[in-house]
């Protein structure tokens, strides 16, 4: 895969992320003030990246090309 065609893929990926990641602030702040404790962020924070994990696996065998197709 070309320099390109990489900087093509992941811009928009990134792109989005950052956009979402914007509203989850936004809607996390109009629930004022949260009071989780230490359990809670670890439980979160393994949950995000469980399921980040799962979908670039998922991605990446989505998109993995067998050479002997072409």
């Amino acid at each position: 895969m070309s320099m390109l065609r990489t900087i093509l893929l992941v811009l928009p990926i990134l792109g989005v992320f950052g956009i979402a990641v914007y509203y989850m602030v936004f809607a996390w702040q109009l629930g004022g003030p949260s009071h989780m404790d230490t359990a809670g962020w670890i439980a979160m924070v393994l949950g995000v990246v469980f399921t980040l994990s799962l979908a670039a696996v998922l991605v990446t065998l989505l998109l993995r090309r067998d050479p002997d197709e072409d």
